[in-house]
């Protein structure tokens, strides 16, 4: 891996740099009318006079192909007191943290055993998270975790209940600290899969993952949920949100989405979450799920409902968009808003949220076959308003909104920014492909920075936002939290 880190330069054109001024306006023909446009955002911010500037932060090689380190929905990268930590797997399957400013990274195992490497799976994928005092909290190398695909594990590993790490020192990575089975300290739950961390805007540390609502190892509809958990920093506990599903062996679990089908009548659930904090701290959840177990899609993607539902108190207490509370816990498709139904749904879902605070729910249509793919969205103001098709079909394509109430999907290299979900976007086209977004860091400075590929390297990617001249940052306000 190569330490020789290279912070880009407007000025050297036409290298790694890429200024990005002229833009082609993309004439949407899949978006409604003019009447029943719904503009999210100030009439004031002008998408053609803005410009977009495309640097490379940092990058190392990344594991054989890539598989092990790139999708939308891990959280392998976070910024806390102007460093950027990063996690990713090594050409050896070895998982490595980076802590990076200006270009310069420091790296370290998160392992120091050479013995140890990563599943050869492109579900185990590693996520990471920092929690407000600066410790950072690292899970990977899971798929069904503990019951299934640990063969490859050695103890400690092979009889825990999480693989889950806390570095020794805040703000740390010389050292991290295996707490997967400390009873106390570890990640309640079981089973777990597609997993990542997330951080409120006073700093509170979530970690949302599919997870199995029944312990045992019965193969049977109802087995697999989606569960919550939030960190306490003074106790250094996890505390599980939700309730506990009416299944057998539940062991007591709680849990946060469930429903009592699977497809093709097996407990299978594909449940690629997402969250996402507004300004005013209100956490948005959205999922995929099948209920419906006569249905055999003949394919992996196989869900039936897009449902969404939100928290104002830290994930105690759930509400639909219309504010009206959710009486009961786990939350199931007869409970929560469905925000949209059919056969079949790809397995992610994705939600953005307005600056006026209106979730923007996104998910993937996919017929059997693998066959007519097209993503789409909605939003709820007041009501839940026409489904759109989005300006891209992706997996994991989803709405990130920044400071200037602007709208940001994204698909490989390809970018859409829009003023409103169904208006006309306008495309920019980057070197590199684009996955997880630095969530903590859109929200502290407005600005857009994501995991990368570029070929095959693991990459941090900034694109900075320049506004035009009328709306600059420094005249908006933005979160400030640890």
């Amino acid at each position: 891996m190569s330490k020789s880190h290279r912070k880009t330069q407007p000025s050297r054109l036409p290298s790694f740099v890429l200024i990005i001024a002229t833009a082609i306006l993309v004439i949407a023909t899949r978006l409604l009318a003019p009447q029943d446009a719904v503009t999210s955002t100030v009439s004031t911010y002008d998408l053609s006079q803005e410009q977009l500037e495309y640097e490379v932060e940092w990058q190392a090689p990344s594991g054989t192909t890539g598989k092990y380190n790139f999708d939308h929905y891990r959280s392998a990268i976070s910024t806390f007191n102007g460093f950027t930590y990063a996690i990713w797997t090594d050409n050896d399957n070895r998982p490595r943290v980076a802590k990076i400013k200006d270009g310069e990274a420091q790296v370290e195992f998160l392992v120091k055993n050479p013995n140890y490497h990563q599943r050869e799976d492109g579900h185990n994928k590693f996520s990471l998270g920092i929690d407000k005092d600066g410790y950072i909290h690292v899970a990977g190398d899971m798929h069904h975790f503990p019951k299934d695909n640990i063969d490859h594990l050695s103890e400690p590993y092979k009889s825990a209940d999480c693989m889950y790490w806390v570095s020794e020192k805040p703000e740390d990575i010389t050292k991290f600290v295996f707490l997967g089975k400390d009873q106390k300290r570890v990640i309640p739950g079981l089973g777990f899969s597609s997993y990542s961390f997330d951080t409120d805007n006073n700093g509170e540390l979530y970690f949302v993952a599919r997870q199995w609502a029944r312990t045992d190892s019965h193969w049977t509809p109802g087995k697999i949920s989606v569960g919550i958990a939030r960190y306490n920093t003074q106790t250094k506990f996890w505390k599980a949100l939700g309730g506990v599903a009416p299944v057998p062996n539940n062991d007591g679990n709680k849990v946060l989405f469930w429903e009592d089908n699977g497809v093709d009548g097996t407990a299978y659930q594909g449940l690629t979450t997402d969250i996402w904090f507004d300004k005013n701290n209100q956490l948005h959840f959205t999922a995929s799920i099948n209920n419906d177990n006569s249905y055999n899609a003949s394919l992996p993607s196989s869900a039936t409902h897009v449902v969404y539902a939100y928290s104002d108190d830290g994930g105690e207490t759930w509400r639909k968009a219309d504010g009206s509370q959710i009486s009961s816990l786990p939350l199931r498709v007869s409970t929560a808003n469905i925000a949209h139904q059919r056969h079949w749904f790809a397995n992610e879902t994705g939600v953005g949220v307005t600056e006026a605070g209106s979730p923007i729910v996104s998910w993937r249509n996919i017929d059997k076959g693998d066959k007519n793919k097209q993503s789409q969205w909605r939003i709820f103001n007041g009501e839940w308003l026409p489904i759109v098709d989005m300006p891209m079909t992706c997996r994991g394509a989803k709405a990130v909104v920044d400071k200037w109430d602007v709208i940001t999907t994204f698909c490989g290299d390809d970018i859409r920014r829009m003023i409103g979900y169904d208006q006309e976007p306008k495309e920019y086209t980057v070197p590199a492909s684009l996955h997880s977004v630095d969530r903590r860091w859109l929200r502290q400075t407005g600005q857009l920075r994501f995991v990368a590929d570029i070929s095959d390297n693991f990459a941090i990617v900034n694109l900075n936002i320049t506004p035009p001249q009328q709306l600059k940052l420094s005249e908006l306000e933005v979160n400030k939290f640890p």
